[in-house]
């Protein structure tokens, strides 16, 4: 894979989990109404957070984020993480000051055998 491919699929990656940030971060009452619709999320709100008496920690969240939600549940909080922030994260990637040269110098440090590609 090329530098600049992985670039790409990392700067996905980056804006995605960017996304997820701002979600947990800035949460409203629509987002958690919404979001526990599903099975697992509504457990972690009720039973691991107290979520609705004391909300959820960042801590809190990646934690269960790890344990205890499944793929489909994850991808179920990437999918309206990304509905609800993906443009404001994908700005802020992009108006991060040379993240893209950062990011493609450690890529070529670590597959130099891509470092002849220019793209």
């Amino acid at each position: 894979m090329t530098t600049a491919r992985l670039v790409g699929t990392y700067r996905l990656e980056l804006t995605t989990i960017n996304a997820l940030n701002k979600l947990v971060h800035n949460y409203s009452q629509e987002d958690v109404a919404y979001l526990r619709q599903n099975h697992a999320f509504d457990y972690a709100w009720t039973y691991y957070w107290n979520g609705d008496e004391n909300g959820v920690t960042i801590e809190q969240f990646w934690a269960t984020w790890s344990d205890k939600f499944e793929l489909e549940t994850q991808a179920f909080l990437l999918d309206y993480a990304m509905q609800r922030y993906g443009e404001e994260a994908y700005r802020n990637i992009d108006g991060a000051m040379g993240w893209k040269q950062r990011l493609s110098q450690l890529l070529q440090d670590q597959h130099p055998e891509d470092s002849n590609d220019h793209d």
